[in-house]
């Protein structure tokens, strides 16, 4: 027993400290987030907003990680990690003031998640590469899957408060969740060192062109950002729509809670161990097959009324997500030239355009075909974003034969 133990502190410790500490910064922050997102359409809903309605509030969001994504990048590689990490946080901080000052004011409320979506491209893909910069290639899939592991635990633990405030009258939750923004960005500013010293701000804006027409031609990022974008788009579904699916199954708000409690079980137990034995694995092959646990989760939670299929479908796509995870997290880091890797994470803001398309279209579709029809594309796209996943992978291969 002591020698495991000291086995697993060795094993901790083979982190860099700055690694540690954006884990937590992480998780606070996501606590924040998840108090609320996965509860602002039942809150929208009980205040008499319909569904498309819903939907194009939710969308707008994404909308704008798609605009603001090669802003964050940009500024992750020319500025430094730290300042944009701290500005994102603030950021989010102001946005669920405002969620907490909007009251259903439909504008107001589609401009403040707009603002909210718009912080993680600032804030996310800063710490990603952040970490990257302090990690050693073959380290990076478990280092980044410590980040994801905080994210989910956030996730699981969050919404159990949450439900609880999503029936509250009063907007405790967005209040909160602006209070641990504003803590975090305090500790990132003591605790967090810059990681990324050494980077020379750019000399010419044509060079910045050049950087960003050479990404834009880099057809395996490409294609696998396109895959992500349909992945995340439906994925979106679990925190919009399932929700209402449930309510109007008739099944108590209290399963919706349990199945991202399960989420966050899996995905926080077993990421880690899975990114070890995934993570130096052939990405694609891996990322095609990762795809059948999304099929069967959206399928179950389309056609089931029995809350025991819906945890099962819930566990099954958390396991498909948490070995996707192990190789999605390695294929920027891999590709990127050096000195890109925060411009590509942020063009891989992009993929958040399928929350805005699928969203705003999901709303419409469940209005009028019911959750059979909206799960059912989730399914069909999620096998789609796996053949794109593996064409991605061939391709990137074949570019590096050719180097």
């Amino acid at each position: 027993m002591g020698n495991y133990i000291k086995k697993l502190f060795d094993y901790f410790s083979s982190f860099n400290r700055t690694v540690w500490l954006l884990v937590f910064a992480t998780f606070l922050e996501s606590f924040g987030r998840f108090l609320v997102i996965p509860y602002l359409s039942i809150y929208l809903s009980k205040k008499g907003v319909s569904l498309p309605s819903i939907g194009a509030v939710i969308g707008i969001g994404p909308l704008a990680a798609v605009i603001f994504s090669m802003i964050g990048g940009h500024l992750s590689d020319t500025l430094g990690r730290k300042p944009v990490q701290i500005i994102g946080v603030v950021l989010s901080g102001v946005s669920f003031l405002g969620f907490a000052l909007s009251g259903t004011n439909l504008i107001l409320l589609a401009i403040f998640n707009f603002l909210t979506t718009m912080t993680r491209t600032f804030y996310r893909p800063a710490v990603n590469a952040a970490i990257a910069d302090v990690t050693s290639a073959n380290k990076r899939s478990e280092a980044m899957s410590l980040s994801r592991v905080s994210l989910n635990l956030a996730y699981g633990l969050a919404p159990i408060v949450g439900v609880y405030l999503a029936n509250q009258d009063k907007p405790y939750g967005f209040i909160i969740g602006a209070v641990l923004s504003l803590i975090v960005a305090l500790f990132i500013a003591i605790m967090v060192p810059e990681t990324s010293i050494g980077l020379k701000k750019e000399k010419q804006s044509n060079e910045t062109k050049f950087n960003y027409k050479s990404i834009l031609q880099d057809r395996a990022f490409l294609l696998w950002t396109f895959a992500n974008m349909l992945m995340v788009g439906v994925y979106s579904y679990i925190s919009s729509f399932l929700p209402i699916e449930i309510t109007k199954k008739n099944i108590g708000l209290s399963i919706y809670g349990i199945l991202l409690s399960i989420n966050a079980f899996v995905c926080t137990l077993f990421q880690i161990p899975v990114s070890i034995i995934f993570g130096n694995k052939n990405m694609g092959k891996v990322a095609f097959f990762s795809m059948i646990g999304y099929i069967v989760g959206f399928f179950l939670f389309g056609f089931s009324k029995i809350p025991f299929l819906l945890m099962i479908g819930m566990f099954i796509l958390s396991t498909g997500e948490i070995i996707h995870a192990a190789v999605n997290v390695r294929f920027i880091p891999e590709i990127a030239p050096k000195g890109l890797i925060g411009r590509y994470m942020g063009l891989s803001g992009f993929q958040e355009l399928g929350p805005f398309i699928f969203s705003i279209f999901g709303g419409f579709l469940m209005n009028n075909y019911g959750g059979k029809a909206l799960f059912t594309l989730a399914a069909i796209s999620s096998f789609f974003a796996g053949i794109l996943k593996f064409l991605a992978d061939k391709l990137n291969q074949k570019n590096k034969g050719m180097v």
